[in-house]
């Protein structure tokens, strides 16, 4: 199991191969990296197109992959930088307790709490099933590793490690050590006749950005443009959800200026191109590893699999890292190659998340696990993964797979179901918001209040609202007392920028924010009435759907009825039961 880690799907060949090529270049036409080896596994084996991880954060995201779980059932490991509780059981120990697997885990762990960086030895007691865990680091991102008197040290890259790895980088820079020391366990495990099973988790392309030469300059001549979305969330034409956790758009006359500005900074022009030359690097150490397992003939009975921890919006939408439900942050790359086994080149639509590993990859190494040994929260796809046939009845009707914005004590800031294609998102700061993959692959159309889409909303919400209940999810999204929109107000003002409207949006009308009345003219002025009707005072109708409360849906009478209409969501949600439209002076 190769694991990266904040890895964008688009930096990969493969990928892109699956894409129109006005979306597969965010960065600009020819801002591409070249991945030929992770391409050959799944041009051999099956490349998963929509697979997700259950939560886009590196700590929860790991204990899920490792367990089969759900964050918030794994102990403290929900937060990032929390301990995986000692009673989880990993597919690794499955697999050592009943196939007498040797095992070996390498790279970045953080499943182990605070320490860092927690260095293999420092943390025996806590193996989860893994013998070997020597080079095992639970946090950091660590550029270089060392072997000093038989202890294992690791390096930030700055001047002084410059210097004590110059002429041995090749050796010493975390990728390839990495890959070096797992390609001489499974050398000790052939010498053994050893089943083997192992993991690398590799720490990029996470940032800091910083790789060794020559992958540094590699992409220095390649010029990165700021994603389309990025401009278009800039510029509010049209906004983004507030769960995106970035600032107000630029107004604009000031925004063409701004982004021109940020594109051609040196730390964006840099960002991207170390970045790139990471995703080079780990390609370039896979290739070595697929060649030793050629040379070993290894590769027909040896299962690998490629994914990544959570993905990296690299400014799609105007935003770094992870941490939303858009794609960048939220999908993942997954392939799977076992030769005679899985079909080779198989293109795998249906949605999965890191739950399903797990429950999946002990199905196809024949693991049989009973129900009260590992209550599971994912589900095992290994005979839908090997047939040969895409056999869509084994995974049943409307097959439908969750994730979750995951904090402290259900402190979330979103949920999201997921049907091939379609992309639910309900938030505690925003309208609901329903995605089409397929209409729309840069996720700026908000389709909930489309009326052809009525149904598949409607089954997309009670889906998300039984998983948490039968599935019992522990800090869940709906756990907390804050209000959440299950549906969208009858009266609601228009987050885009208002055009030709040179103050912007309608939050920026001046009003007195309680009794609604407005106090000054702009309100006049049709294309603002248009846009604006709630702060203009133009819409007085409680609207026809449900507020939730801790999983409990509240009508404009239920939330009248327990006092709510304190509440600003509440006021706009239900206008007229909350008597918030006594002025109706601006009415024509």
């Amino acid at each position: 199991m190769i694991m990266t880690d904040e890895h964008h799907f688009k930096t990969l060949g493969c990928y892109r191969d699956l894409m129109e090529e006005k979306h597969a270049f965010p960065w600009g036409k020819g801002a591409k990296v070249d991945t030929p080896n992770i391409d050959r596994l799944a041009n051999e084996g099956a490349i998963f197109k929509n697979y997700y991880t259950v939560t886009p954060l590196c700590t929860p995201s790991r204990a899920s992959f490792m367990s089969g779980k759900y964050p918030t059932k794994t102990g403290e490991s929900y937060q990032n930088h929390g301990a995986m509780d000692e009673s989880i059981v990993t597919f690794a120990e499955y697999l050592r307790n009943k196939k007498d697997y040797y095992t070996g885990y390498f790279g970045k762990w953080h499943l182990d709490g605070k320490p860092k960086p927690g260095i293999g030895v420092e943390s025996n007691a806590r193996k989860f099933g893994f013998v070997e865990n020597k080079y095992r680091v639970n946090r950091g991102h660590w550029k270089f590793f060392d072997i000093v008197d038989w202890n294992v040290e690791v390096f930030e890259y700055n001047k002084k490690s410059e210097g004590m790895f110059e002429g041995r980088m090749e050796e010493n820079y975390s990728t390839d050590f990495l890959f070096d020391r797992g390609i001489d366990f499974i050398k000790r495990q052939i010498r053994r006749e050893n089943h083997f099973a192992m993991v690398l988790s590799i720490s990029d392309p996470h940032a800091p950005n910083d790789v060794r030469p020559p992958y540094d300059t590699m992409y220095k001549d390649m010029n990165f443009q700021l994603p389309e979305t990025a401009v278009m969330a800039a510029k509010g034409e049209p906004s983004i959800p507030f769960w995106t956790m970035v600032g107000n758009a630029i107004k604009e006359g000031d925004a063409d200026e701004v982004l021109k500005e940020k594109e051609t900074d040196d730390f964006y022009q840099r960002y991207m191109m170390e970045y790139f030359g990471m995703v080079k690097l780990l390609d370039d150490n896979v290739g070595k590893l697929l060649g030793f397992l050629d040379q070993q003939n290894l590769t027909n009975n040896t299962i690998i699999v490629f994914t990544s921890d959570h993905g990296d919006q690299l400014w799609e939408h105007g935003k770094m890292n992870k941490g939303t439900a858009y794609e960048g942050s939220l999908k993942i790359p997954h392939i799977i190659r076992y030769p005679n086994k899985i079909p080779a080149g198989k293109v795998i639509e249906e949605p999965f998340t890191s739950i399903d590993f797990t429950p999946t990859i002990l199905g196809m190494m024949g693991v049989e696990v009973n129900d009260a040994e590992q209550n599971f929260d994912g589900i095992d796809a290994s005979s839908f993964l090997l047939n040969n046939e895409t056999d869509r009845s084994l995974l049943g009707d409307n097959h439908i797979r969750f994730a979750f914005d995951v904090a402290k004590q259900g402190k979330g800031r979103w949920a999201s179901a997921i049907m091939q294609d379609l992309k639910l998102v309900l938030s505690k700061q925003e309208v609901p918001w329903l995605f089409d993959l397929k209409r729309d692959p840069d996720e700026v159309i908000n389709f909930y209040n489309d009326p052809e889409y009525q149904n598949v909303t409607s089954l997309l919400k009670s889906a998300l609202l039984v998983e948490v209940n039968d599935k019992n999810i522990p800090n869940s999204f709906f756990d907390d007392s804050k209000l959440v929109l299950w549906d969208t107000p009858k009266c609601r003002d228009s987050p885009d920028a208002i055009q030709k409207y040179k103050w912007g949006f309608c939050s920026q009308i001046s009003t007195d924010g309680v009794s609604r009345k407005y106090s000054n003219r702009r309100c006049d002025w049709k294309f603002v009435k248009e846009a604006c009707p709630l702060t203009c005072n133009l819409c007085c109708e409680d609207s026809e759907g449900f507020m939730m409360k801790r999983s409990e849906l509240l009508s404009c009478a239920s939330l009248v009825k327990k006092g709510m209409c304190n509440q600003k969501k509440v006021q706009d949600f239900c206008p007229k039961s909350c008597g918030m439209c006594q002025d109706q002076s601006i009415v024509e």
